[in-house]
């Protein structure tokens, strides 16, 4: 856009245009581990959610908990993904 300066609204620009690159599972149970929630509370059948979830643990995105027989394995956010978020979000 021929300017010297980059202004809020462009790195929102990117920001969404990087979101927008994730498969939209995989990005779906991104925000739900930030915000706070479980990944299978996303509106995604099981297998799907467990399929999108072990990608993102081959990356190094997710972490989880190896869970019990009559437990649900629980998941969290690997400490690349929160240093990686909070970047993107000029928190880090």
């Amino acid at each position: 856009m021929n300017r010297e300066v980059v202004s809020e609204e462009d790195f929102e620009l990117v920001k969404r245009a990087a979101w927008d690159c994730i498969p939209p599972v995989r990005a779906s149970l991104l925000k739900a581990l930030r915000e706070g929630r479980k990944p299978h509370t996303a509106g995604f059948p099981k297998a799907t959610t467990d399929r999108a979830l072990e990608d993102l643990k081959v990356m190094g995105l997710v972490e989880s908990d190896e869970a019990g027989p009559f437990e649900e394995e629980s998941y969290d956010l690997s400490d690349v993904a929160k240093m990686l978020l909070a970047e993107a979000e000029g928190k880090g």
